[in-house]
């Protein structure tokens, strides 16, 4: 059961033991018949097959993923899945569907009153705004991202999307900016990079 955990909670990881365990815990949850986590774990690997260029192997597995979530209503799951869903289509050139899933994903973590996963969401919604050339939703995205982390004390989680913000700022010839985003995520990488990194998980 640790190990089921353990390879739930990790994330986007792009090497084969992530895809070992993911598919180990994967078992252990459909024997005991816990389809939220699941669910989850169905996410997750299909995550660590985008990274290593498996896309019909990944969009297969997020098929699986939602229909767990939706099966027993669990909106955080399928929030989850929509976010991880949203990265992978951008990463695979897909930014309409992208756009789709991550404003869909986005409703649900607001409606369920999750701002920590709504960061999370925000950050990857302001990423493929980006890449769209839509400059303002983009820039709205990230900043919603950055006061969520923030508000709920998520050094990394603030750090990243600042850092994101940050690129999209540049590619949008904001290079003043840009470095201000930066100058103000750098500390805060190197905080969690010390021996006591609260709010880094």
């Amino acid at each position: 059961m640790h190990l089921g955990i353990s390879a739930a909670q990790r994330f986007w990881k792009n090497d084969g033991e992530a895809i070992d365990r993911g598919l180990e815990a994967l078992e252990g949850f459909r024997t005991l018949g816990n389809r939220r986590f699941e669910g989850i774990v169905l996410s997750n690997v299909a995550m660590s097959y985008v990274y290593t260029g498996q896309f019909d192997k990944a969009y297969e597995l997020f098929e699986y993923s939602l229909a767990a979530a939706r099966e027993v209503g669990d909106r955080h799951a399928e929030a989850w899945a929509l976010t991880n869903l949203g990265a992978a289509q951008r990463r695979n050139g897909l930014l309409d569907d992208s756009l789709s899933a991550l404003r869909r994903a986005a409703e649900i973590r607001t409606a369920t009153e999750d701002p920590d996963g709504e960061a999370w969401t925000r950050a990857e919604l302001g990423r493929t705004c980006s890449d769209l050339g839509l400059s303002d939703a983009a820039e709205e995205a990230f900043e919603r991202s950055i006061a969520l982390h923030l508000a709920h004390g998520n050094t990394y989680g603030r750090a990243r999307a600042l850092e994101q913000l940050g690129v999209h700022l540049q590619r949008a010839g904001r290079y003043v900016r840009a470095r201000e985003v930066w100058e103000e995520a750098l500390p805060l990488f190197t905080h969690c990079a010390g021996p006591t990194p609260a709010g880094c998980s």
